[in-house]
């Protein structure tokens, strides 16, 4: 289209088409933003199915689980095993200088304390994901990174920020949270905690403890395995996290010597 000059066109004339448009191509990104999953969905837009699986019994344990709409079978409880599949023991190490320096799968307490492990499940370290011998049931398995995106993806994580690190989205992670709170007794979420659980996930911030051998964040966080190791860190695995105070879900690398919590995921 030809526009006259102005000179022989009245300034106002000219400005509103222009403003007129500017506004239509704002319109128009805003709506790409949207189609491109850069935008995260709010929580009422999310359209979560779920219902119980058949659950599975390991080591003495029986775990519920949850089917979501999008296929997924999880664990709707932290594992707690101390065997492999295959009966072998995993190490148990309470002492805070040894746990720092082993190589080899092991499994311990929130602060050592038995019964932390009765309301969170257990902690273990890095080195128990990758062993051969499996520390999850027959059928089952420490879900991947791209198992983690697709649960992400289910509760409405946009394309944009699942390949982000770091805090991503908004409130998608109240979906998978309890919603016991303070003042209630452990397990529990600090306050504030806006959690749904509508998938049935059942998070609960089991704290970790660090590779320095220290407990850290119980009550206030979740630290979950992945299977998948960090491109930048040979010695680091994928995790991600849930806290109190943010519907947010947290994506970074820990190395091996975390102690952190491990959800299955049904193969």
């Amino acid at each position: 289209m030809k526009i006259s000059s102005p000179t022989s066109t009245p300034f106002g004339a000219l400005v509103l088409p222009l403003f007129a448009l500017v506004l239509l191509l704002a319109a128009c990104n805003k709506e790409d933003e949207t189609d491109d999953g850069n935008e995260a969905p709010e929580n009422g837009e999310v359209n979560i199915e779920s219902s119980p699986g058949d659950g599975v019994s390991f080591d003495g344990y029986t775990y519920p689980s949850v089917v979501l709409g999008n296929g997924q079978e999880w664990m709707a409880e932290n594992l707690r095993t101390s065997v492999y599949r295959n009966g072998d023991p995993i190490t148990y190490m309470p002492v805070q200088p040894e746990w720092t320096i082993l190589e080899e799968g092991a499994y311990c307490f929130f602060n050592n304390q038995a019964e932390n492990g009765e309301r969170y499940g257990k902690l273990y370290n890095g080195y128990v994901i990758e062993d051969p011998r499996n520390v999850c049931p027959q059928g089952w398995r420490v879900p991947s990174d791209e198992d983690w995106n697709a649960l992400e993806a289910y509760v409405g994580l946009s394309e944009f920020d699942l390949t982000q690190w770091g805090s991503r989205g908004t409130n998608q992670g109240e979906h998978l949270k309890s919603t016991r709170t303070e003042p209630d007794e452990h397990p529990r979420f600090c306050s504030p905690n806006e959690a749904t659980n509508s998938t049935g996930f059942n998070a609960l911030p089991t704290g970790s403890r660090l590779d320095n051998g220290f407990g850290f964040d119980m009550g206030l966080l979740v630290y979950y395995w992945s299977s998948t190791y960090h491109p930048l860190a040979t010695d680091a695995l994928w995790v991600r996290s849930l806290g109190c105070n943010t519907g947010t879900i947290g994506k970074l690398g820990r190395n091996k010597n975390f102690g952190l919590c491990i959800r299955c995921i049904k193969e």
